[in-house]
């Protein structure tokens, strides 16, 4: 047998001992890495995770944008209460709810509206014209519901209407005079 100078040995027993500490480190950081990531993904609330929405998401407007930037809709506080508005080109569409009832507001791009209202006293529903002005009003409250059709000026022309003692249609001049009522 031969033997190694004690410097080789020393070396070699060296190395050895240095080696297996490599590899004690080496599973040690292996096992925190293993933990770490099974905390990252085990341990996350649920309102964190991926797959499931917030639960809650608060906020005193929301805005609904195209990819390009450009306002869809939006829901906020609105200044009389909530609104939503949706838009797509020069068509519109507005929600209120206010607190002497909501609104609904229906605009094509000639500027036509429709608007629906109602409160403690009446709903209605106006029909209005590319100028501003109202042509046809459809009108519930309790002792009554009635239909009103407008002439260019904005005046009522025929009413139509049913109350507690039977129907009623009355046609009226551009001063508003009843010329006719029947019955």
């Amino acid at each position: 047998m031969s033997t190694a100078p004690p410097d080789i040995l020393a070396e070699l027993t060296r190395l050895k001992k240095r080696q297996q500490q490599q590899g004690v480190i080496t599973a040690i950081c292996f096992l925190l890495l293993v933990g770490a990531l099974g905390f990252l993904l085990f341990a996350r609330p649920k309102s964190e995770a991926q797959d499931s929405p917030a639960e809650a998401v608060s906020a005193q407007r929301f805005d609904l944008l195209t990819s390009q930037g450009q306002k869809l809709a939006m829901l906020s506080k609105g200044r009389q209460g909530p609104m939503l508005t949706m838009s797509e080109g020069k068509a519109r569409a507005e929600l209120n709810l206010r607190s002497h009832g909501p609104a609904l507001i229906l605009a094509d791009g000639t500027g036509k509206l429709a608007s629906l209202g109602t409160n403690e006293k009446a709903s209605e529903l106006r029909l209005i014209d590319q100028r501003g002005k109202i042509r046809a009003a459809l009108t519930v409250d309790a002792d009554a519901s009635g239909l009103s059709l407008f002439d260019d000026a904005d005046k009522p022309r025929i009413k139509m209407s049913v109350r507690s003692d039977g129907p009623h249609l009355e046609f009226l001049d551009a001063s508003g005079k009843v010329t006719s009522v029947k019955p």
